[in-house]
């Protein structure tokens, strides 16, 4: 199974992730997608300076979180937020994506689903068209 999710992750230049935030990460199911992905000397490599990414050709991640709460307010829930910077890291530092985009449906635990959806579809259209511009 891991040949196959590697060798489609490869040949996908824009990868969309849909999740949840899962107590502040990632879902055990996407950590072992990103397990199935992180192949040294296939989607990064080791040097003496540290890992080098390998996917530096045009690829681009767009993630789409849904949250009970709000992370994004600068306040004590901010770093707590920890899926966004893992996965970006992931994929921008250690596999070399050119960019990593994400998108938020914040506060489904308190708003009304028209506010929720409303507020995600204008952070979508924010980094849309920059996600399928090719360089």
């Amino acid at each position: 199974m891991s040949a196959f999710l590697l060798n489609q992750f490869k040949a996908n230049h824009r990868i969309v992730i849909l999740t949840p935030l899962h107590n502040f990460n990632i879902t055990s199911r996407l950590k072992d997608y990103i397990d199935n992905i992180m192949i040294a000397r296939e989607t990064f490599k080791y040097t003496e300076d540290g890992s080098v990414g390998l996917m530096t050709d045009d690829y681009k991640a767009l993630l789409l979180q849904a949250s009970g709460g709000v992370y994004t307010n600068d306040d004590r829930y901010t770093p707590l937020e920890f899926s966004y910077y893992y996965l970006k890291e992931m994929f921008k530092e250690i596999m070399g994506f050119d960019e990593f985009y994400i998108a938020r449906a914040q506060d489904t635990s308190v708003l009304p689903e028209d506010e929720i959806l409303d507020a995600a579809n204008k952070d979508l259209n924010n980094v849309f068209d920059a996600f399928y511009t090719q360089k």
